[in-house]
């Protein structure tokens, strides 16, 4: 079956260049917790899924994001610090975290989420409705986060780099354009999947 796939070119660890994304970047906390999920890891009884939430837990007590200016097909959706902005054509992230339940690796679409600098308890509030994929039904969901549908997004760090990660390997980035390619991948499915599509 073919999946869309995303191209991204920028300033990568200190030089330009063009890549590919099959699923979904993150950058601000989403990174920040991918980071040190890395690290926790190396810790014994911290492994897979619980690592991911450990790390959940300490960057929600840090709230550390990032200061980004995002456009979306030529039209600018913030510019400013924010928690957390994803740009995906997939619908998972982290340890089976659904933050874009409308994504459709097959629609020739990005979905792009913002997540205001929000109080910390707002966001913890929150969280457990964004990792089931069922924050988009509360009805004051637009206070804290905007979801966008596009061909093209630029995201640019307002002061110096940023972390950027892409299908959760980390990297330093300065200005990064994405843009879907509709079918870019041809993947091989199991017959009973391909038929439920």
């Amino acid at each position: 079956m073919k999946c869309d796939a995303i191209r991204y070119h920028g300033v990568l660890a200190g030089e330009e260049k063009t890549r590919y994304c099959a699923n979904m970047f993150n950058i601000g906390f989403d990174c920040n917790v991918v980071d040190l999920t890395a690290t926790l890891k190396n810790y014994p009884l911290l492994k897979g899924t619980m690592a991911y939430m450990m790390a959940v837990l300490v960057m929600m007590v840090k709230k550390k994001g990032a200061d980004l200016r995002v456009e979306a097909d030529g039209k600018v959706l913030h510019d400013g610090p924010l928690l957390l902005t994803a740009v995906s054509g997939g619908s998972y992230c982290g340890g089976g975290v659904k933050g874009m339940p409308l994504a459709d690796l097959t629609d020739g679409l990005l979905n792009v989420n913002i997540i205001y600098n929000v109080p910390r308890i707002e966001f913890i509030k929150k969280f457990p409705y964004y990792a089931k994929g069922t924050h988009m039904e509360l009805p004051d969901i637009g206070n804290i986060l905007s979801h966008t549908m596009c061909k093209k997004v630029v995201v640019t760090p307002n002061q110096g780099t940023m972390r950027l990660c892409t299908d959760g390997e980390i990297v330093d980035a300065g200005r990064v354009e994405m843009e879907v390619v509709p079918g870019g991948f041809r993947f091989i499915v199991p017959a009973k999947a391909d038929e439920e599509r």
